[in-house]
C-alpha cells in the first residue's frame, strides 16, 4: 500500500523542516543563551560591552552582556546581545558588535553541532572560527577541531 500525502501538506512539512534548527546543542531560533567556553579549566562566557567591544569574563547568569539571542535566517545565524541589541561581528581580524541590520556578512555566522553537545561558530564572510585562548581572550582563527572552538550554549532567562 502506498501512502499519498496531499501536496499542500507535503509543502507545509518541507517548509517546517527547512526552518527548523538541527537537533543537539545548536540553539533554536530566538532562544537566548550564554556562549561559554568548553576549554578545560576555563569558565568564561562571551561578553559584549556598551562601546561595541567583545570580551570574555567569568560566566554569570545575572550579566545581561553575556546573553545572546540566536536569530536564524536562511541557514545562518546572527548573535544579538541582549543588553546592547547589537550583533556579534568580525571587524578586520578581531571581534566587535554592530547593528544587526547592517549590510554585508560581517555579522552572519554558521553554527554547527560538535561532539558532546557543543557547537562551533564560524563567520560566513571570512570562514574564521570563534575561539577562546588560554588567557580567556576571544579571537578568530582559521583552524577547526581545536578545544578553543567548542562552545556550550546553556539557555538563560
Amino acid at each position: 500500500m502506498r501512502l499519498v500525502i496531499p501536496s499542500l501538506a507535503a509543502g507545509a512539512v518541507a517548509f517546517a523542516l527547512a526552518g527548523a534548527a538541527p537537533a543537539g546543542a545548536y540553539p533554536a531560533a530566538d532562544s537566548v543563551t550564554r556562549i561559554s567556553s568548553w576549554r578545560s579549566g576555563v569558565n568564561y562566557c562571551l561578553d559584549a560591552s556598551a562601546d561595541g567591544g567583545v570580551n570574555a569574563h567569568r560566566c554569570s547568569t545575572a550579566n545581561g552582556y553575556m546573553k545572546w539571542k540566536w536569530i536564524h535566517k536562511e541557514g545562518f545565524v546572527r548573535l544579538q546581545n541582549q543588553e546592547t541589541g547589537q550583533c556579534l561581528a568580525q571587524s578586520g581580524g578581531s571581534l566587535a558588535t554592530i547593528r544587526c541590520d547592517s549590510d554585508g556578512y560581517d555579522h552572519v555566522w554558521r553554527a554547527r553541532d560538535r561532539d558532546e553537545g557543543r557547537v562551533s561558530i564560524n563567520n560566513v564572510r571570512s570562514n574564521y572560527y570563534l575561539g577562546l585562548n588560554g588567557r580567556g581572550d576571544p579571537f578568530l582563527y582559521s583552524i577547526q577541531d581545536s578545544l578553543a572552538d567548542k562552545w556550550d550554549t546553556p539557555a538563560v532567562a
